[in-house]
C-alpha cells in the first residue's frame, strides 16, 4: 500500500495509477482541508506511475513514479478448477485453491449467498500450500466466495457456486445436489465445471434385515448406475446413487441374492 500527500488550493482532482504492465490500479482519495491523501493498493511488484490531474491537467510532479517491492502478488495464487477440486460432504461445499507459486501468506474467504447475506468460510491447509475452502449453504442459488491472499483477490476469485438444491439429510426421501462452479482463472474462458453428487433415498427396511443386503440401480436408458448402501437405522436404510441424467431410475434391493419385498423401486430424478 502506497500513500501520497498532495496540497491543492481548490479541487477538481482525479487520480489514476498504472502498474508495470500498464493496467489501471484503483486509487482512493481522501480530502482533509487543503490536503489530499491518495492511497494505492498495487497488485504486482515493479515500476508504477501515479497520475494526479487538476481540471484535466497534470499537476507539478505528476506523474509520480514509484517502485513496488515485497511479497509475491495474489495473481500467483489461484482457485483450482475441475471436478476433482469441488466436493459436497455432510451438507458442506468445498473447493480448493493454491498459493504454491506465491508462498505462504494470509488467506481469507468471505461468501455471499443469493440474498446478499454474508457467510463464514472455513479454510483448511492441505499439503503443498493447497487449501480447502468450505461452507454450508442455507439456501439454493448462486453463492459468491471471494478468496483473498494478503488482502487481494486471487485468480479465479470470486468463485461462483450454483447450489441447485439442498440435501434433505435426516428427513429421508430423495436428496439431489447438483453443483456448478464457474472457473474464472486466467485463460479458462469462463469454463463452467459441473459436479454431480450422490442422490439419496431412504427405504423403510428394518435393521434386522440390513445384513446381507445389496443394491443395484438402472438409469432411464437401462444403463448401470453407481450405487451403494448408506447408513442404516432402526427406521430404514439409505441408498446412495449417482444419476447422470433426469428421468426414472430403478433401484433393486436384494437380500441374500433375492429381491427384497417392495422392490424394485422407481425413483424420478428431476433437475438434471
Amino acid at each position: 500500500q502506497a500513500v501520497f500527500l498532495s496540497i491543492f488550493s481548490e479541487a477538481v482532482v482525479s487520480t489514476q495509477s498504472t502498474g508495470d504492465t500498464g493496467t489501471a490500479i484503483d486509487c482512493e482519495m481522501k480530502k482533509t482541508g487543503d490536503m489530499y491523501e491518495i492511497t494505492i493498493k498495487p497488485t504486482d511488484p515493479g515500476k508504477h506511475a501515479l497520475n494526479i490531474m487538476w481540471d484535466g491537467k497534470h499537476i507539478p510532479g505528476s506523474p509520480a513514479y514509484f517502485t513496488v517491492k515485497g511479497p509475491a502478488p495474489a495473481r500467483l495464487c489461484y482457485i483450482l478448477s475441475g471436478a476433482d477440486h469441488i466436493k459436497c460432504s455432510k451438507g458442506a461445499i468445498s473447493f480448493r485453491c493454491t498459493t504454491k507459486e506465491a508462498g505462504k501468506g494470509e488467506l481469507t474467504a468471505i461468501g455471499v449467498d443469493p440474498f446478499g447475506k454474508q457467510f463464514e468460510c472455513e479454510i483448511t491447509e492441505e499439503p503443498d500450500l493447497t487449501y480447502a475452502v468450505a461452507f454450508k449453504p442455507e439456501v439454493p442459488g448462486v453463492h459468491n466466495v471471494d478468496v483473498k491472499y494478503n488482502g487481494l483477490s486471487i485468480n479465479g476469485s470470486p468463485a461462483l457456486i450454483d447450489i441447485k438444491s439442498l440435501p434433505q439429510g435426516d428427513e429421508g426421501g430423495i436428496s439431489l445436489e447438483l453443483i456448478s462452479c464457474r472457473d474464472t482463472t486466467a485463460g479458462s474462458g469462463g469454463t463452467e465445471t459441473q459436479v454431480q453428487q450422490k442422490a439419496t433415498i431412504t427405504l423403510p427396511i428394518p435393521s434386522k434385515d440390513h445384513k446381507g443386503l445389496t443394491v443395484t440401480c438402472k438409469g432411464p436408458d437401462g444403463s448401470d448406475i453407481n450405487c451403494q448402501l448408506g447408513q442404516g437405522t432402526d427406521a430404514g436404510i439409505n441408498i446412495l446413487f449417482e444419476p447422470k441424467s433426469g428421468g426414472k431410475h430403478t433401484l433393486t434391493v436384494l437380500l441374500n441374492g433375492e429381491n427384497y419385498p417392495g422392490t424394485p423401486v422407481d425413483v424420478e430424478v428431476q433437475g438434471l
